[in-house]
């Protein structure tokens, strides 16, 4: 879905000489790239990728090979390419930066890719930004990464550190720690500066409910606090008096929310990361909410909360339970919305993302497969929906219906996939084998009985006895 080719982990290698597009290192290790840009005093890329990356793949492709690209960073930069993945066709070099790669991959959470890393001669941190660009966009990033404006960046975050405060300069600084991924703990006590020490001490609304204010607490939910004058004022005004104010169409409704399921669910059913209870009193948290949000549909937020969780609970609180009653009742009502939407793209995400990969059991799993084999039904029968769609759905009935260990079945709706995407291909003058690489994979891993993953290196979950029927 998402990342690279099989070249190597920390693979710096040369992808273009004659074309002289940008040039890859291919230095024996990360100390070695370190001190080559110390020695030499040039800038660091380095370009987080995956075997699997498609827009990996394209910047290989489209952006790297640029001449104009070659020509602003062959002279100023060493550029490294760091595969995060471990592959079988993977040679002993590539091997051999295995140790490096993952190194770098904690250090600069090279997770969502590509990921393009900026350091500086002495390896500190520029810049960071993730996906696809193409060629003047890329060109566009290069420079702002060594602009004078990175330069100003380490100068203000010095100057706080010294106890010089510029309030009003703060939440810009903040956004840029945030997104550089440094210095989280004081950024964290910037947010905190900022809210209690400035913000409570405005009186005039409309520089309380700003823009960028709303932005920092949207940003930053796990610093912010419902007794803020940011949150009581934001409360206490009319939400479309409010959206005017903070410039966001919707942001006071969506600010509350995500207060609402923090402090009123989240802080209330976990102490110190644990669960308090399985089994909350619902009818009261509800009443809760209702009393202290009456803005609010208390209903949809623990329905919210239930199954999707909340930025500090990555799962929904019913799936981690495995209240499957609750669980599937929420998404019946989803998937029963976007049937009347003819919504084929939404069902299919709701079977895979919040059913295929994080599910193990079976109740839950056979009802997503009644929904996407109903999915698959109803978009055959669409004229809009394109082959390419269409062999995608397939595949993700068949993954659960292989999660069920439903294997021979699985196989065969995944061959009437290729066959189905072979014969359009071959109508629309394309290569019969076009796009089906995907399926033909999981076939084999099939046919092999391993494991089909949930793509974007996310590990789907199995029972710890799973076995295949046949």
């Amino acid at each position: 879905m998402k990342r690279l080719m099989t070249f190597l982990a920390l693979s710096m290698m040369v992808l273009t000489s004659d074309a002289q597009g940008l040039s890859f290192s291919k230095a024996e290790n990360w100390a070695a790239v370190l001190e080559q840009a110390r020695v030499e005093n040039k800038y660091i890329f380095l370009d987080g990728a995956a075997t699997w990356c498609k827009p990996c793949k394209m910047m290989d492709e489209k952006v790297y090979p640029s001449k104009a690209v070659g020509k602003l960073m062959n002279d100023k930069f060493i550029a490294v390419k760091v595969q995060i993945d471990k592959a079988d066709g993977d040679d002993a070099y590539v091997k051999s930066w295995y140790g490096d790669a993952e190194m770098l991959k904690g250090k600069y959470q090279l997770t969502t890719l590509p990921a393009l890393v900026f350091l500086s001669p002495d390896g500190e941190l520029l810049y960071r930004n993730f996906g696809y660009q193409d060629p003047q966009k890329f060109i566009e990033t290069v420079r702002f990464a060594v602009s004078p404006e990175a330069s100003t960046f380490k100068r203000q975050l010095e100057t706080y550190k010294k106890g010089v405060r510029d309030y009003p300069a703060l939440p810009k600084l903040i956004g840029k720690m945030r997104e550089l991924l440094v210095e989280d703990s004081l950024a964290n006590e910037m947010v905190r500066d900022y809210f209690g020490n400035y913000v409570d001490k405005l009186t005039d609304q409309k520089q309380i409910l700003t823009k960028e204010n709303a932005q920092l607490a949207d940003a930053n939910p796990g610093m912010v606090k419902s007794t803020d004058k940011f949150f009581v004022e934001l409360k206490k005004t009319p939400l479309e008096e409010s959206d005017k104010l903070i410039e966001w169409l919707g942001g006071s409704l969506a600010l509350l929310e995500t207060m609402a399921k923090k402090e009123e669910l989240y802080l209330k059913l976990f102490k110190n990361g644990k669960m308090v209870t399985a089994h909350p009193d619902w009818v009261k948290i509800e009443k809760s909410i209702h009393t202290k949000y009456p803005q609010l549909d208390a209903g949809k937020i623990i329905g919210e909360f239930g199954a999707y969780g909340h930025p500090f609970l990555n799962e929904g609180f019913y799936l981690k339970t495995g209240d499957w009653k609750r669980f599937n009742a929420y998404y019946q009502t989803d998937v029963e919305d976007k049937l009347k939407r003819s919504d084929w793209t939404g069902i299919n995400n709701i079977c895979w993302w919040y059913y295929f990969v994080p599910v193990a059991d079976k109740m839950p799993l056979e009802k997503a497969l009644t929904w996407a084999s109903l999915n698959v039904e109803k978009a055959k029968a669409d004229p809009k929906v394109s082959a390419g769609d269409l062999s995608g759905w397939m595949d993700t009935k068949a993954a659960l219906l292989y999660k069920l260990g439903r294997r021979r079945e699985a196989v065969t709706v995944e061959q009437n996939a290729v066959a189905m995407l072979k014969a359009d291909n071959l109508k629309n003058g394309r290569e019969a084998d076009a796009g089906c690489g995907g399926l033909l994979n999981s076939i084999e891993l099939m046919k092999k009985g391993e494991k089909i993953q949930g793509g974007f290196g996310v590990e789907a979950v199995y029972p710890a006895n799973w076995k295949l029927i046949d």
